[in-house]
């Protein structure tokens, strides 16, 4: 697999994709169970004492070529009470793709008609496909350390990356033919006379 990724300069080229390793915390990549990860964000930070903790959102895939981007993604928050990194939010078996987005939630904890609109939170959006086939920005929201989710909309497919104008390109020329010299009137008596007495 590669990889098309953009330098803080701006430059951006193709690397492949085993080269790649995310710069997330030891303390949180050992929870990666063999998945690769694929993309991780900061979600705000917790104090513990004279330390301060990011929250983690990541996205990983499992083994394999898929079409999809990646196929979990995951909340880490420290608990100060344990120190200790554990999972507020899971969601496996997904088919998602990119790209994920950090982003004010609009979130409302009652539900129904008549619920109040909600305040923004700081949260996130994944784009996932569901069983009808269609895919969908899912909203969640962070409370402190809690995730809530907080509404979707259809998502649309990025852009395919594009080339170059191909079609424009001239179609390649047809390889020549390899034409094989002709044999002389001499050299195809010397052939025969070689057939017929074994030299």
């Amino acid at each position: 697999d590669w990889s098309l990724v953009r330098a803080t300069d701006g430059q951006s080229g193709w690397v492949l994709t085993r080269r790649l390793r995310m710069a997330i915390p030891d303390e949180v990549a050992q929870y990666a169970e063999g998945h690769r990860i694929v993309s991780y964000f900061s979600l705000g930070s917790v104090r513990d004492g004279d330390q301060q903790k990011d929250t983690w959102l990541w996205t990983t895939v499992g083994d394999g070529t898929r079409p999809w981007d990646f196929d979990s993604f995951r909340v880490f928050v420290w608990s100060p009470r344990r120190h200790r990194y554990e999972t507020e939010y899971i969601e496996r078996k997904v088919i998602g793709y990119s790209p994920v987005e950090i982003q004010q939630v609009r979130f409302s904890g009652g539900k129904g008609k008549n619920a109040p609109a909600g305040e923004e939170y700081a949260g996130f959006s994944v784009c996932v496909e569901k069983k009808d086939g269609q895919r969908y920005r899912r909203q969640y929201a962070v409370l402190n350390t809690v995730v809530r989710f907080a509404g979707e909309q259809p998502c649309e497919a990025p852009p395919p990356v594009e080339f170059g104008n191909l079609a424009a390109a001239p179609p390649p020329a047809a390889p020549a033919a390899i034409q094989t010299p002709r044999e002389s009137f001499s050299q195809r008596v010397q052939k025969r006379l070689k057939g017929w007495f074994g030299r």
